[in-house]
């Protein structure tokens, strides 16, 4: 799927292949936890992808910074 026009996107690898995505434009911050789990078929190169959304206001991702010193 691709970035919705005005919206700006930016992808973290973590490690062992999870990551955060994070979209954000002038309203609204979203971040996306990706995790992959290995599955039974992943012998054959596939594994299952988790993934969990979080939609922040501007002002509540700011609070939440400045609480925990970013």
């Amino acid at each position: 799927m691709a970035t919705p026009k005005g919206i700006s996107s930016q992808h973290i690898k973590v490690m062992n292949g999870d990551a955060v995505h994070i979209y954000n434009d002038n309203d609204f911050i979203v971040l996306q936890l990706r995790s992959e789990t290995p599955t039974v078929e992943s012998r054959l190169g596939q594994s299952r992808i988790s993934k969990f959304f979080i939609s922040l206001s501007l002002h509540v991702f700011v609070f939440i910074c400045t609480k925990i010193q970013l």
